[in-house]
């Protein structure tokens, strides 16, 4: 009864230690088990995030062709504002550089009108110059061969004219007269030799 009772007593130990090493046994798979369940469970954690993530992304991405469309015509409008401004500042400057244009040549012309009257002037100056030199020489002539002024000469000549001549009466014909008047009186000068001797 002994042996049978120590052969028992082994068997149980044996049982017993066999028993704990398949707890051991699986308590380590329950580890590794727990352990791949948790890195399944933040794989799948993960997974809903970036799940969550692409949703997120895929609304804004179906609501951004709209926010671009409506900046395309929000910049469209600006670019139709800018475009008639600088139309409209064109058309400006292309007035003031035709005012300009017209400025400069009004200028040209007054230049050369101003030029071209200095040129008269001088002219006019010259032809009253010679005038006056012929006027002096006149009045010279006339009082160093008639021994009288030019109006002294004029009364005489319209004495001897009568309305009809006077009205046809040049200044070329108021030389020849005057000519004449100086023959005449040459001749009269003449004659009057003679007879004193």
């Amino acid at each position: 009864e002994e042996v049978e009772a120590r052969g028992r007593l082994t068997d149980i130990t044996r049982g017993r230690e066999q028993a704990a090493a398949r707890r051991e046994g699986l308590e380590r798979d329950i580890k590794t088990w727990s352990g791949r369940i948790a890195s399944a469970e933040e794989r799948v954690g993960r997974l809903i995030e970036r799940r969550k993530s692409a949703a997120s992304e895929a609304l804004a991405a179906k609501a951004r062709p709209e926010e671009l469309a409506s900046e395309i015509e929000t910049r469209s409008n600006e670019v139709e504002t800018l475009e008639t401004e600088r139309k409209r500042v064109a058309d400006q400057l292309a007035q003031k550089e035709t005012a300009i244009r017209e400025a400069e040549q009004a200028a040209r012309r007054a230049a050369n009108e101003a030029s071209e009257a200095r040129e008269n002037l001088a002219g006019w100056k010259v032809k009253l110059e010679n005038a006056e030199g012929r006027l002096e020489e006149s009045v010279e002539i006339a009082r160093n061969n008639f021994q009288r002024t030019p109006e002294g000469l004029l009364a005489i000549a319209e004495a001897g004219l009568d309305e009809e001549e006077m009205g046809e009466f040049s200044p070329r014909d108021a030389e020849r007269k005057a000519d004449e008047l100086r023959r005449t009186r040459d001749q009269l000068g003449g004659v009057n030799m003679n007879a004193e001797e």
